[in-house]
């Protein structure tokens, strides 16, 4: 009788690895289909593998949202990295940032996923993130050139793999952090996914804190030189009676956050 338990039990369980061995295998399979996957370097790859053997929790198909469910959170910065940063770095205002504050950037994105033909923002809706796309999406806008709203450059009515969405998103920012307004950008056009698009998204609340931060150094700074500089004059009209030299002129620091 033993025999026959501790013979069932071991057919369990052989049964058990079995399945978890295709489920392994199944999912190694999905992995190396994933158009993004390719994108990485070939460490990473080997390093998401690995993640996803020892892993208890098996989804469907791999896209940029279920993937990291069973990531760490190191390797899931380094996924966001190798696939924003050099998108993000087209970003005419993002080039004058440091590389920690660009990897800081990449590290915030969120990865989205959108259906075929969803709507992802409607015109006259606020805008609230900044894209990193994969896929394809439709830009359009309905307004008439009688409402003073200059039509769509052709060019740039589709957005496929790579482009970044919203830049003038990062303008705005500058300008709302500099002043108290509390005004939302709207969107001129409507944003449709024309197939299946993975995203990475960077939020406006990420983006302003960015640039209060860069505000605070800057005022720091001001301030602690602006009192060296008093000090400095003070004494030399003191004990020289003589005017400053152009060497205690205030000169602007080089920001890098």
């Amino acid at each position: 009788m033993q025999n026959l338990i501790k013979s069932a039990i071991d057919e369990r369980t052989e049964e058990k690895r079995r399945k978890e061995h295709q489920e392994i295998k199944l999912r190694q399979q999905q992995l190396q289909q994933w158009i993004l996957f390719g994108k990485l370097s070939e460490n990473l790859q080997k390093i998401i593998k690995e993640c996803q053997q020892y892993s208890c929790q098996q989804t469907g198909v791999v896209d940029v949202e279920n993937l990291f469910i069973n990531l760490p959170k190191d390797v899931e910065n380094n996924i966001k990295r190798e696939l924003c940063l050099e998108p993000i770095k087209k970003v005419e205002r993002f080039r004058r940032l440091s590389d920690t504050s660009l990897l800081h950037l990449c590290d915030c994105v969120k990865p989205v996923v959108y259906a075929e033909r969803t709507h992802i923002v409607r015109e006259g809706d606020p805008i609230n993130e900044m894209f990193v796309l994969h896929g394809m999406l439709w830009n359009f806008s309905s307004a008439s050139s009688t409402n003073n709203v200059p039509p769509l450059d052709r060019r740039k009515e589709f957005l496929k793999d790579g482009d970044f969405w919203r830049e003038e998103l990062v303008n705005w920012v500058q300008d709302e952090s500099s002043s108290s307004s509390s005004n939302k950008l709207i969107s001129q056009t409507t944003i449709q996914a024309l197939t299946k698009v993975e995203a990475f998204v960077l939020r406006v609340d990420v983006l302003k804190n960015l640039y209060n931060e860069k505000a605070k150094i800057l005022q720091s700074w001001l301030r602690k030189d602006f009192f060296l500089v008093l000090i400095r004059i003070s004494e030399r009209n003191t004990h020289e009676k003589t005017p400053p030299s152009p060497g205690d002129q205030l000169t602007g620091p080089e920001i890098v956050v």
